[in-house]
């Protein structure tokens, strides 16, 4: 899959703008919550993102003004389940008026009513939630059916002219081959343009079974890759080598800044330490050093999350070859 040219292009551009006037720390893709509110409550979850009220959503000009101070190139609306939202199509737009890409995350359930108020447009794409075939997909958001009405939903998108992608996130109790199942599934059968995927984070900390540590990511996604064709992946390439082990990637949390009900969240999407009233404040007040991988800090050592990052691959910072790739290299020359 890869990206498309257009998107390609403009991201190049940005981000050769953004090195060219010596900027440090910049966005690559906005998270924007317009709510925390979800009609599913799914396995892996915390109730902060899916049991908020409808009195602390986001309003359209909230959401819009805070695209117009970050300024990215893509925003991804997510949440909560940005359906829900009784104004998404208007936050949406706004969006895309502004030449802005834009990937809606969603489950689907009310994708066919949002799709009725929607044109397709080469700036919209949708990230469809699929953690695994019917039966798994079903057991995850504790919701039976579902798993068709998602299928059936992105079929309909699909028919009427829209970019659908899958997001699937790995968890520790992920069966591989029925993952790898589901995107031959979804590439062959039905015709998404693309997968998105990530390992699962633990964001309450709870240290449970449910979520992978650093080596069992490594060796998942090995495997994974090997079964399926990675040009199906909308991940970089770089990412995909660094779920393999294969590189080493710091942390950019910055490039993927999380808009949320609360405020910027601080330091990034998986850790709640702190909420920022402006973009601003949230890029010069957070101690970046204390965070990543090398940082010491607990909660990053077994994060290999993508907002964390993809964006690093973005910005061609923070790459380091690993034993793997380097000796492979040295084989070659």
């Amino acid at each position: 899959m890869r990206q498309p040219f257009s998107l390609t292009f403009r991201m190049a551009r940005y981000l050769v703008g953004k090195r060219m006037r010596g900027e440090e720390k910049f966005p690559v893709v906005m998270m924007l919550e317009p709510l925390h509110t979800c009609n599913l409550a799914c396995l892996g979850c915390t109730p902060d993102r899916w049991a908020g009220p409808k009195s602390e959503w986001l309003t359209v000009d909230q959401c819009l003004e805070s695209v117009d101070e970050c300024n990215p190139p893509m925003v991804s609306v997510c949440g909560g389940e940005p359906l829900v939202h009784t104004d998404i199509d208007k936050i949406v737009n706004g969006i895309l008026e502004r030449g802005k890409y834009v990937i809606l995350c969603t489950n689907a359930l009310l994708l066919p009513k949002f799709l009725d108020k929607m044109k397709p447009s080469p700036y919209l794409s949708f990230a469809i939630h699929l953690d695994g075939m019917e039966k798994t997909h079903d057991y995850v958001t504790q919701r039976p059916g579902c798993f068709k009405k998602a299928i059936d939903a992105s079929k309909m998108a699909l028919d009427r002219g829209y970019r659908v992608n899958c997001n699937t996130t790995v968890f520790a109790e992920s069966n591989i081959d029925e993952i790898a199942e589901l995107f031959r599934h979804i590439k062959e059968d039905l015709g998404f343009h693309g997968i998105i995927t990530s390992p699962g984070y633990d964001f309450d900390q709870t240290g449970g079974d449910f979520f992978l540590k650093r080596q069992q990511v490594v060796e998942r996604f090995k495997k994974l890759l090997g079964m399926v064709k990675e040009e199906w992946f909308g991940n970089s390439q770089l990412y995909l080598d660094f779920l393999k082990g294969e590189l080493e990637l710091t942390c950019t949390a910055w490039g993927n800044p999380t808009r949320t009900p609360k405020g910027w969240q601080g330091p990034c999407y998986m850790l709640r330490d702190a909420y920022h009233p402006t973009f601003r404040d949230l890029v010069d007040k957070t101690e970046w050093h204390k965070y990543g991988p090398s940082s010491g800090e607990p909660r990053c050592q077994t994060c290999m999350v993508h907002a964390g990052f993809e964006p690093t691959v973005a910005s061609g910072r923070g790459i380091k070859l690993g034993k793997q790739l380097y000796n492979a290299v040295k084989m070659m020359s």
